[in-house]
């Protein structure tokens, strides 16, 4: 994002719409002139394609960032009884109950990877 930033500061302070890759439909209906004088406006319509590139980045991380909190909410909740119990007495867990904590991580890391896999179809959403 940050070399996006500076990437389009530079562009703007050259003042060459050709390189700011503005379409040229933009460029005649809001007006050259209004783009090179309006920081703001050049910022939202310059490089186009690198900008809706960046913007499904950020969408796709924000989404990953939302489901792992959400699945490690989940998870932590599931084994924090287990963690509560004190050091010492951690040896007394069954066999069962060692299981069943395994299997909690291995459901996580199978809901993980389901996160990973449908994160295109937010993407598509997002926009």
């Amino acid at each position: 994002l940050e070399r996006l930033t500076a990437k389009k500061e530079k562009l703007f302070s050259e003042k060459d719409l050709p390189q700011m890759k503005i379409p040229p439909s933009t460029v005649t209906s809001v007006g050259g002139e209004k783009i090179l004088q309006n920081k703001s406006l050049a910022f939202k319509h310059m490089l186009p394609q690198e900008t809706g590139d960046m913007e499904e980045k950020l969408c796709k991380f924000g989404y990953m960032t939302k489901c792992l909190a959400k699945e490690t909410k989940r998870v932590s909740k599931s084994l924090s009884w287990k963690i509560a119990l004190p050091f010492g007495d951690l040896g007394l867990l069954s066999g069962e109950e060692c299981i069943e904590v395994a299997n909690l991580w291995n459901q996580f890391s199978k809901e993980m990877k389901k996160i990973v896999t449908s994160s295109d179809k937010y993407i598509t959403q997002c926009r």
